[in-house]
């Protein structure tokens, strides 16, 4: 690294887990150039402090998930590289009535259980990218690259209704609320036609979305 720095002139440099800023500087002696001095600034705290801001303009506060604009700028990057998946639109049933009867710190509660849910999805997946997103109120989304198989992803659905569901039982509400879903799937004949784009997605699972709470809520439908 201290190479990097006094050959290649690379600024700034990283050592473990610290970052430092690093200027070399000709040293003269009567007129004539005698050596040089390498300045080292341990820059890690001000680099810290800015990935920090980054992090939290990227993510919703509440529940730690990518936010609205963060998770549409990750899937309209898939978008443009024309990646398969599926696009989830994930909602808590009756919501506004558990606010209503247990409060708001109860709602907070019930948000962080979803969110715990898709982060577990997200961290046992290993074949396919997943992105997951809070994009307001009981509204979240997720996108599933490289997933295009109705069945599998159906088994995904109950997957994540039924994690849901034991999740909330390891808090003091357990089984007053319920996950629907709404899927949308982008494949090659979609692209082939100019039919995908985030707008056109996430208009469709909501629609999935919609149709799921008309069957009775609990569930998913393909849209």
């Amino acid at each position: 690294d201290l190479y990097d720095a006094i050959v290649s002139r690379k600024n700034p440099i990283t050592i473990g887990e610290q970052t430092f800023g690093t200027k070399i500087d000709d040293l003269y002696e009567k007129g004539e150039r005698t050596g040089q001095i390498l300045w080292i600034m341990d820059l890690t705290d001000h680099y810290n402090y800015i990935n920090s801001v980054e992090e939290s303009a990227r993510t919703d506060q509440l529940t730690g998930l990518s936010n609205r604009a963060y998770f549409k700028e990750m899937v309209e990057a898939a978008i443009q590289n024309q990646t398969e998946g599926a696009f989830f639109m994930i909602d808590l049933d009756n919501f506004k009535k558990v606010n209503d009867t247990y409060g708001h710190s109860a709602g907070d509660v019930i948000l962080t259980s979803l969110a715990k849910t898709l982060k577990d999805f997200e961290a046992r997946n290993e074949e396919h990218k997943l992105y997951t997103g809070r994009v307001g109120g009981d509204e979240f989304v997720a996108f599933y690259e490289g997933l295009t198989d109705e069945k599998l992803l159906a088994s995904i659905a109950h997957d994540i209704i039924d994690s849901f569901n034991i999740n909330l039982l390891s808090t003091n509400y357990p089984n007053c609320t319920s996950v629907s879903l709404g899927i949308c799937i982008a494949n090659n004949d979609k692209y082939s036609k100019g039919l995908v784009s985030y707008d056109s997605l996430y208009k469709s699972a909501d629609e999935g979305l919609y149709k799921a709470k008309s069957l009775g809520k609990k569930t998913f439908a393909f849209k």
